[in-house]
């Protein structure tokens, strides 16, 4: 599935944790760790991106992508890990060492609920690989006990789909991260004025990306360009592409938290 549906869905399922007394900030590390594990098992495509560079043969793509990352081992082992080490990552939290999970403002900072983020990561990861299911191949959702690929894919395998479709659907991924994730995320950025420092360089960075998309599109109708051709040139920049968007909610991680959250925003100077 498209890395922007994928981020919405970890959007979406922020609505499932209300702000509330009985949770208080843990909410919104929940909320991030939906977000963050919606399009965290995307980030097996730069590994299989450079895997085909590497060897020169596409097919090993099905080797690296949508197998570890999107089973159910690698779920629990994110949980059990948030878990199970979560005296330790809240201490490192607090000395500023995971200051990628860490709220941006001094004042917004708070006491990190390792056990919130991680059922809102698998949340995330259940998601991710459940709507991976609907597109193209399926997943590897047993790994390591079986590498058959699981799915009901409503959009059909790459042998029943025309090279121009599956060039459109591969390069219209590029504008869906924006539509659904970089656009609703700064609207309550805006609204609860933080991430101030980045705007300017978010909305050069959604322009550029659409330009770059756009060009591709036009490109996926021209007949002379093969279809490995299109491929190699589309994963030169998506590859960074998919990386920022694999990172997105880190880089917004106020946001997000804050994303759902009914409350009045807090204005700081």
């Amino acid at each position: 599935m498209q890395a922007g549906v994928h981020l919405l869905a970890g959007l979406l399922m922020c609505l499932l944790f209300p702000r509330h007394k009985s949770i208080g900030a843990a909410a919104g590390d929940a909320r991030l760790g939906c977000v963050l594990g919606a399009i965290l098992p995307d980030a097996d495509i730069p590994v299989t991106v450079l895997m085909v560079a590497l060897s020169g043969n596409y097919e090993v793509a099905d080797i690296y992508h949508r197998t570890v990352t999107h089973s159910i081992v690698f779920a629990l082992l994110c949980f059990a890990i948030m878990t199970i080490f979560a005296d330790l990552v809240r201490a490192h939290i607090q000395k500023d060492k995971l200051w990628f999970i860490a709220r941006t403002h001094p004042v917004r900072r708070h006491v990190f609920e390792p056990q919130a983020f991680g059922t809102g990561l698998v949340l995330g990861l259940i998601s991710h690989a459940v709507l991976d299911m609907m597109y193209l191949k399926g997943v590897a959702i047993w790994w390591p006990f079986s590498d058959a690929r699981v799915g009901y894919p409503l959009f059909g395998y790459w042998t029943t789909q025309t090279e121009l479709t599956v060039k459109l659907l591969e390069a219209s991924d590029h504008y869906t991260d924006v539509l659904f994730f970089f656009i609703p995320v700064m609207v309550v950025a805006n609204w609860h004025q933080i991430h101030t420092a980045q705007w300017n360089q978010i909305v050069g960075y959604c322009v550029a990306k659409c330009a770059v998309t756009t060009a591709f599109i036009i490109l996926a109708f021209i007949p002379a360009v093969s279809f490995e051709t299109f491929f190699t040139l589309l994963y030169i920049p998506g590859t960074f592409f998919f990386t920022i968007s694999v990172i997105a909610p880190l880089l917004f991680r106020d946001a997000v938290r804050r994303f759902g959250d009914p409350t009045v925003p807090q204005r700081h100077a």
